[in-house]
């Protein structure tokens, strides 16, 4: 059921707020979109690595900004303004886990602000903590859905320059001379500085421009979403990055699911059949036109999704074994944040020498699960995947089971879906320094949903 969503008419279901605390509800949202696009567009031509010192700069200034408007909000109205939940006492768990393993570190300083290349220690781990919060406390009310609808379409919005870029980079026109190995086999990285990192990201925002396009109502500004989505899923083809695909693929048929189940399965046709028209014209006009290359990564990345023992699998087959054993040596607060790289000498395998070579240094186990029991223990491991999981698990059963929809709902199924996807694909592939960030976001939003859906009394609006 639809209705009225202007910001007044929601803003109206909260008790009335201060001037100043107004203000800091228009604040919050600006702040998440400054997430959702300052990290993902800086980069450095000249001195560009995995995350990049500049995106770093960027996460730390606006989580910092986030912290202020917190304070700022506590002054002025006597309170934090945050709802309790088990989703808090998660994170809130998480961090100091994290924090004790950083402090427990052989290399603390390391630890703490994260290896110079990645960027991805505690800091950065406290960052998305705050992001997420930040996220929770705008949805944490319904009065938050107009703002949350905001944040999602400049997500989206975002996005397109940085996928703009990387058909240009799979045309060969990248205007920029990178390091070579960043135009190896023609994958598209654009301003992510990798192919991996890049398909995550356009696989999430792919899924969640498709849920905006589910909200939306007939008319032109619609097809707007859908034709962002086509291009989303046609640079998460060009990037060839696997389990990007398989991301992708599941958040549509859970989509599609969610729209047969709410009757809305003709909308939800259509916005799916443009987009695949739209993605698949990109693709094709790319690879008919792009080097030789391109084309041959995208047939031989294809053919390893059947063929788990094929060499370009084979590098992270060996990698798992030598992190399972790191955590075995190391199961109370594992090595620390962004330390797998300092270790790795005492663990190299004659395996994975023949595969990566013996002068190459795993700093990441290719595994979102097995990345935090190597780096905080097997407790810390087990409480971020239990939360991330309890999440997506909890606004997925209330998506589907809930009788009673309203305005928004879509949007975060779309939010449910994006997330879901870069869950799935993190753990199996390295994880996406930078990108990550919008991940705690999108859950965050989901987190302040379900303590907003609970005031009802019931999910499921019997």
């Amino acid at each position: 059921m639809r209705g009225d969503s202007s910001p007044s008419r929601l803003l109206s279901t909260r008790l009335p707020l201060p001037g100043a605390t107004q203000c800091i509800d228009l604040v919050r949202p600006a702040l998440l979109v400054a997430a959702l696009s300052l990290p993902i567009w800086g980069m450095r031509p000249l001195d560009f690595v995995k995350f990049g010192e500049i995106k770093f700069e960027y996460v730390m200034t606006i989580a910092v900004l986030a912290v202020v408007l917190m304070g700022l909000e506590a002054v002025d109205s006597g309170s934090f303004g945050v709802r309790p939940s088990a989703w808090l006492w998660g994170l809130g768990g998480v961090v100091l886990v994290s924090l004790a393993a950083s402090l427990a570190s052989s290399d603390p300083v390391r630890a703490v602000n994260g290896d110079i290349v990645r960027r991805d220690g505690f800091l950065m781990a406290l960052a998305n903590s705050v992001f997420f919060l930040t996220a929770y406390m705008l949805n944490q009310w319904g009065s938050g859905r107009w703002a949350v609808e905001r944040v999602t379409q400049c997500l989206v919005a975002a996005s397109l320059p940085v996928f703009a870029y990387a058909m240009a980079q799979s045309l060969g026109k990248d205007a920029f001379v990178w390091e070579a190995f960043r135009g190896a086999e023609g994958r598209a990285f654009s301003t992510l500085g990798n192919p991996i990192f890049l398909g995550a990201y356009a696989a999430t925002v792919t899924l969640v421009a498709i849920g905006i396009w589910m909200e939306s109502r007939p008319g032109l500004a619609g097809w707007f979403w859908t034709g962002a989505a086509g291009l989303g899923a046609a640079v998460t083809i060009l990037t060839a990055s696997r389990a990007s695909w398989l991301g992708l693929a599941v958040g549509v048929m859970a989509l599609a699911a969610l729209a047969v189940r709410r009757g809305r399965a003709r909308r939800g046709a259509v916005g799916f059949v443009i987009s695949a028209v739209v993605a698949s014209l990109l693709v094709g006009g790319v690879l008919g036109i792009a080097p030789d290359d391109r084309a041959e990564t995208m047939a031989a990345s294809a053919a390893t999704l059947v063929r788990p023992g094929a060499p370009r699998n084979s590098g992270r087959m060996a990698i798992w074994p030598i992190s399972l054993r790191m955590i075995a040596d190391h199961p109370l607060l594992g090595l620390g944040p962004d330390s797998m790289g300092l270790h790795f000498g005492d663990y190299r395998t004659a395996e994975y020498d023949q595969v990566e070579g013996s002068d190459r240094v795993a700093d990441k186990p290719h595994s979102s699960v097995l990345e935090w029991g190597v780096e905080t223990g097997i407790f810390g491991a087990a409480l971020t995947s239990g939360l991330v999981a309890a999440i997506l698990a909890g606004a997925g059963w209330i998506l589907f089971r809930r009788r009673r929809w309203e305005v928004g709902d879509w949007t975060l199924a779309g939010v449910w879906a994006g997330a879901g996807a870069y869950m799935l694909q993190s753990t199996i592939t390295v994880t996406a320094i930078g990108v990550d960030g919008m991940w705690w976001i999108l859950l965050g939003l989901l987190a302040g949903w379900l303590v907003a859906v609970g005031d009802n009394g019931s999910v499921l609006n019997e």
